[in-house]
């Protein structure tokens, strides 16, 4: 079973199982005033289906938005030059 308390102390877990995607978390708050969106997600039978080998089928995915814009996605976000995109976000190899 995966783990389901808080990513931080008062902020609830918002993920909502599907028949495609069983495991996930995903938070949302605010940190100066810019809203945070933090999620991720074990692999998705759909993505599997339609895209074999795709990471999003195959491994845990994450994303982390800010202000509604995919962290990484910019050349340049919040005045950091942002890396280029990438699915990895440090995850554990296992997270339940």
């Amino acid at each position: 079973m995966c783990r389901t308390e808080p990513f931080s102390e008062g902020t609830p877990n918002t993920f909502k199982p599907s028949s495609t995607i069983e495991f996930g978390q995903k938070y949302q708050f605010e940190i100066s005033g810019a809203k945070i969106e933090v999620k991720f997600h074990s692999p998705d039978a759909v993505a599997a289906a339609k895209f074999p080998g795709s990471t999003s089928g195959s491994q845990w995915t994450s994303q982390i938005k800010v202000n509604g814009k995919l962290l990484g996605a910019d050349p340049v976000q919040e005045g950091v030059a942002a890396r280029e995109y990438s699915t990895s976000a440090g995850l554990p190899d296992r997270v339940c």
